[in-house]
């Protein structure tokens, strides 16, 4: 018997013969319209929040230009 004849049959001893097999791997669910898909690729990281100022900034900002505008007669 050679080398290789000799390592399948201790490794074909060692597992019991049960007939089912386990695979390991990652899945992602993400979405394809109104479907579910499952993909082994994660989904890409979300975009970085972008800063702007807040609404009620703004509308501060439009009421002091009106107000000069008032004032200088405009």
């Amino acid at each position: 018997m050679t080398d290789t004849a000799q390592a399948i049959d201790t490794t074909a001893s060692e597992q019991p013969a049960t007939g089912r097999r386990i695979f390991t791997s990652y899945l992602f669910r993400g979405r394809n319209g109104s479907d579910v898909v499952f993909s082994q690729e994660p989904p890409p990281a979300p975009p970085k929040p972008v800063r702007r100022p807040a609404r009620v900034a703004r509308m501060l900002a439009l009421a002091h230009r009106l107000q000069r505008a008032i004032e200088r007669g405009e």
